[in-house]
C-alpha cells in the first residue's frame, strides 16, 4: 500500500487526508501535537521545522503534502521559510513526491501587476493579512 504524509490538519489538510484516506491510501497526518482523530489516519505530532523529524516521520512515504501556515502572520517571513525547509528536507530523503498548497501572502498587493516568478516577496500590510488563528 501506497504510504502519503500530510503535513498539516488545519483547514486543508484535514480535507486532504480524508480525501487520500477515503481512496484506500495509508495516510500520516503531522500536526504540532499529534491531538485530533482522522478516522482512516494515523496522526502524530511533531516539529515540521525539524529536519531529523520530518525525515523520520516521512520515511518510506510516496508523497509528502505541504498543508502548513506560519504560526503568526506578522511573522511569516520569518517562521513560514523553516517550515518549507523542515517538510522538503523529509521528501527529499524519502524520494517522495511533494504536493505543496502554497499561497500568495507574502507577495501582499500586486496593485495590478502580474504574479511572475522575480516578484519579490514583501510583508503584506495588515489590512490584507488574513486573521491570526488562535
Amino acid at each position: 500500500m501506497s504510504k502519503h504524509v500530510v503535513f498539516g490538519t488545519g483547514q486543508i489538510g484535514r480535507h486532504v487526508v480524508e480525501q487520500l484516506v477515503a481512496h484506500g491510501v495509508d495516510v500520516v497526518a503531522v500536526n504540532r501535537n499529534g491531538a485530533g482523530e482522522i478516522p482512516g489516519a494515523t496522526v502524530v505530532g511533531g516539529d515540521a521545522t525539524d529536519p531529523g523529524f520530518t525525515r523520520r516521520v516521512a520515511a518510506g512515504a510516496d508523497a509528502v503534502y505541504f498543508c502548513l501556515n506560519a504560526m503568526n502572520y506578522a511573522r511569516w517571513s520569518e517562521e513560514f521559510p523553516p517550515l518549507q525547509h523542515g517538510v522538503l528536507a523529509g521528501a527529499e530523503a524519502a524520494g517522495a513526491r511533494l504536493v505543496v498548497l502554497d499561497n500568495l501572502y507574502a507577495y501582499g498587493p500586486t496593485h495590478g501587476h502580474d504574479l511572475v516568478e522575480t516578484l519579490a516577496a514583501r510583508d503584506p500590510p495588515p489590512r490584507s493579512r488574513p486573521p491570526a488563528r488562535p
